[in-house]
């Protein structure tokens, strides 16, 4: 209700009650007095807003009724379960955890039948260089007496199970051919075949001796320069 209308609606209180008043002394006496004092004015004042406000409760209460029953409707249907300890917790404290055992054994599936045996090896090959065997087995006795002199010997390991998985095991990282698997038997980290271990190796020679040349050259460079400056002086 506006404002405009809350006095609109005190007027016309305050006229019916005069209005009751004036017939009230009328009947009564004949005495002249005043048709209504200030008390009555505050008396009709204050029942309306008494009344107003009870009606105000009315409908806020109704209104919240209303609502609570439109709730009750919708989820009628809705069944709710009491929260477990997952659900308290934010995890499942039961719940069991892969191993690494586990984990090994999935990866170990993915591996292709003919590659397994050489897979088993390089796992036996990392367990050394991991302190976990301090036997050597009978297997791999070759590969480890190459293994452990090795600087990048964890590397090595490494990469030959990231081939495995990756499927590119057992192919010469130079020509591009199969690698014997009597080589694979008994250097299961290999990255060459013969034929490209010869090439890596004579790579490898002709590299040590440019770089001996470079350093032959430079120190001959500066012994005649050396000499051609104590001529000079002389």
């Amino acid at each position: 209700m506006s404002k405009v209308e809350n006095e609109k609606s005190n007027t016309h209180a305050l006229l019916k009650a005069l209005k009751n008043r004036k017939k009230q002394i009328d009947i009564s006496s004949n005495v002249d007095v005043p048709y209504f004092s200030m008390e009555d004015v505050r008396r009709v004042l204050r029942e309306r807003e008494n009344e107003q406000r009870e009606n105000e409760n009315r409908v806020k209460i109704q209104n919240k009724q209303k609502l609570i029953e439109k709730v009750l409707v919708e989820n009628k249907n809705v069944v709710v379960s009491p929260a477990g300890i997952a659900d308290i917790l934010g995890f499942n404290p039961i719940a069991k955890t892969a191993s690494p055992e586990s984990e090994e054994n999935s990866v170990e599936k993915n591996i292709e039948d003919q590659y397994k045996k050489y897979y088993a090896k390089l796992l036996q090959l990392k367990a050394l260089l991991d302190h976990k065997l301090s036997v050597v087995p009978t297997e791999i006795e070759f590969a480890w007496s190459m293994l452990k002199n090795e600087v990048d010997a964890e590397k090595e390991v490494q990469d030959a199970i990231q081939r495995i998985l990756n499927k590119t095991y057992g192919i010469c990282e130079i020509t591009g051919e199969k690698i014997a698997e009597e080589r694979l038997d008994a250097v299961p980290f290999t990255r060459y075949s013969v034929t490209g271990q010869r090439e890596y190796e004579w790579q490898a020679t002709l590299k040590k001796e440019k770089q001996a040349h470079l350093l032959f050259a430079d120190k001959t460079e500066d012994v005649f320069n050396t000499s051609y400056d104590e001529q000079e002086e002389e």
